[in-house]
C-alpha cells in the first residue's frame, strides 16, 4: 500500500499548489525493438534522444538511426528515422543541440562513423560517413564539431583519436596510442578551451583494459595522458564518461569486475580517490554515466542486474567525497530495464535515458525516458508501508505532522543536498528555529519516516 502526501503553500495571499509528482517515466517506439542512447535537455525544457528504431525484416540487425524531440513532460513532438543504405545498420551514439537551434548526432552506418546535422525539426543538413567508430560529439568554441572514438591499426587494435569536423568534411584528426589498444568513450569541452577525453587503454598485449584521461589544447595536441589502476590490477576496467568539475579538475565514471566506479582526479589528471559501488551487481556490457550538481556532488546511472537475469536502471547520489548519499532503481521484476545516459535538468532533477525490454514471451524493447526530482523520484510515493501511517500537510514556514510513535525529520535543499536531521514523536508542528531558522530561503523536500511508515513532501521557508 502506497500513500501519497499532498502539500500546498501560501505565499503573498495567493494560493500555490505544489505538484505532487517530480518527474515521469515514459516509453517510445514500435514493434521491432528500439533503444535510447543519449538525452539531452533543449532550450525550450524539453529533451532531444538519440538511438535506434527496430526495423521488421530482422530487428536485431536492421534498424535506423532516431532522433525523438519530446516536451517537457516527454510528449513526442516529433521523431525522424535516418536510414543506412543498403544495409539498415546504424544507430544515434550521442546527440547535442547546436547554437543555431539544430541537432549533431554522431553514431554508427553497419561498420563506418556517421555524423549528421539537422536543423531545428531534425531535417537533414549534411552528413559525414567515415571509416572509424565515434560515440561522441561536442560543439567546438571555434565553430564545428568535435569528435572522439577510435580508428583501427594494422598492428595492435585501436588508436584512440580526436576529431574537427565541419559541414560534413574532416578539418583534422589526432590519433593516440602507446604499443597497444586505445579508445575513446567520451569527450567534453573544458574551460580552458581544449578537450578532456576518457575511455580505455592497454597496457600490455592481451593484458587488462584500464581507464585512460587525456587532456589536449584547443588544436588537439596532447598535454597530458594518465592510465588508472581501479580495482583489482589483474582485471578489466573501462571508462564511459567525463566532465570538467567546479574546481578545474575531473570526474569520470566506469565499470571494473561488474562494479560501477567513480574517479576524481586534479587538473593535471593525478588522482585524488576513486570509489566502487555495488559489488559485482552489474557487469561490462552497461554503461555509466556522470555529471556534477550543483551541490558540487555528483549523479550517477548506470544498470543493477539481479540473479535472474531481470535488470533495473540505477540511479546513484553522491556528495563531493563520491559518498554514497542515495540509490534509486527503476523496473519491474519482469523487465530488463537498463540506462546509458543522465543529465541534470534546469530544474534541479535528473533526466535518463535507456531501453526497457520485457522478459516475458513475445515481449517489446522501448525506449525508455525517466525524469526525476533532485532527489531521484518520479513522485512523492514512498516505499510500500505497513498500516501506520504518517500525515503531514505544511503551511509557509511550517509542517504539521502526526507519527505513530518516534520518527526521523530530514530536510533537504532543493538541489538533494541534507540539510537537516531531527527526531520528531506524535503530533506537532514544526517550524524552522535555529539553526534551521538560518536555512537560505527556498523551496525544501521533508522526509519524515518511522519504523513503520514515511512520508516525503515539499515546504516553503521565508524570512
Amino acid at each position: 500500500m502506497k500513500r501519497i502526501c499532498q502539500l500546498s503553500v501560501a505565499v503573498s495571499l495567493l494560493l500555490v499548489t505544489i505538484p505532487l509528482y517530480g518527474g515521469w517515466i515514459r516509453t517510445y517506439g514500435g514493434e521491432y525493438g528500439d533503444r535510447g542512447k543519449w538525452v539531452e535537455q533543449t532550450s525550450d525544457g524539453g529533451y532531444i534522444i538519440t538511438g535506434h528504431f527496430g526495423l521488421p525484416y530482422n530487428p536485431y540487425l536492421h534498424q535506423d538511426l532516431y532522433l525523438l524531440k519530446v516536451d517537457s513532460v516527454g510528449d513526442t513532438l516529433w521523431a525522424r528515422n535516418y536510414w543506412a543504405l543498403p544495409t539498415h545498420m546504424a544507430e544515434g551514439y550521442c546527440v547535442q543541440q547546436t547554437s543555431d537551434g539544430g541537432y549533431v548526432i554522431v553514431g554508427m552506418n553497419f561498420t563506418r562513423l556517421w555524423v549528421l546535422k539537422t536543423d531545428e525539426n531534425g531535417d537533414t543538413l549534411w552528413t559525414l560517413e567515415w571509416g572509424v567508430s565515434g560515440p561522441c560529439v561536442r560543439e567546438a568554441q571555434d565553430d564545428g564539431y568535435i569528435i572522439t572514438g577510435s580508428a583501427s591499426t594494422q598492428e595492435y587494435g585501436y588508436e584512440l583519436l580526436v576529431s574537427k569536423i565541419d559541414t560534413g568534411r574532416v578539418v583534422w584528426t589526432r590519433e593516440y596510442g602507446g604499443e597497444y589498444r586505445q579508445e575513446g568513450t567520451s569527450l567534453q569541452l573544458t574551460s580552458d578551451g581544449g578537450y578532456i577525453v576518457t575511455g580505455v587503454t592497454e597496457q600490455e598485449l592481451g593484458g587488462p583494459n584500464d581507464p585512460w584521461l587525456l587532456k589536449t589544447d584547443v588544436d588537439g595536441d596532447s598535454l597530458w595522458a594518465r592510465a588508472y589502476s581501479v580495482g583489482d590490477e589483474e582485471l578489466n576496467a573501462r571508462s564511459d564518461c567525463v566532465q570538467e568539475t567546479s574546481d578545474g579538475g575531473y570526474i569520470i565514471s566506469g565499470i571494473t569486475n561488474g562494479s560501477l566506479f567513480i574517479l576524481k582526479t586534479d587538473s593535471v589528471g593525478d588522482s585524488l580517490w576513486a570509489r566502487i559501488y555495488g559489488d559485482g551487481v552489474t557487469d561490462g556490457t552497461f554503461r555509466t554515466s556522470i555529471c556534477q550538481t550543483a551541490n558540487g556532488g555528483y549523479i550517477i546511472a548506470s544498470t543493477k542486474r539481479y540473479s535472474d537475469s531481470t535488470s533495473a536502471v540505477w540511479l546513484l547520489k553522491a556528495n563531493e567525497l563520491g559518498d554514497t548519499l542515495w540509490t534509486r532503481t527503476f523496473g519491474n521484476a519482469w523487465d530488463r530495464n537498463r540506462s546509458n545516459c543522465v543529465q541534470v535538468t534546469s530544474d534541479g532533477g535528473y533526466i535518463i535515458t535507456g531501453y526497457m525490454e520485457s522478459y516475458s514471451p513475445g515481449g517489446s524493447k522501448d525506449i525508455l525516458l525517466i525524469k526525476t526530482d533532485s532527489l531521484g523520484y518520479v513522485s512523492v510515493e514512498e516505499e510500500p508501508v505497513m498500516e501506520s501511517v504518517i500525515q503531514l500537510s505544511a503551511s509557509l514556514n511550517r509542517l504539521s505532522y502526526d507519527v505513530p510513535g518516534e520518527a526521523q525529520l530530514t530536510l533537504y535543499s532543493a538541489d538533494g543536498r541534507k540539510v537537516l536531521e531531527e527526531t520528531i514523536e506524535g503530533k506537532g508542528i514544526w517550524t524552522p528555529s535555529p539553526p534551521s531558522s538560518l536555512l537560505p530561503a527556498g523551496v525544501y523536500f521533508a522526509r519524515v519516516k518511522s519504523n513503520s511508515s514515511s512520508a516525503v513532501g515539499k515546504i516553503v521557508i521565508l524570512h
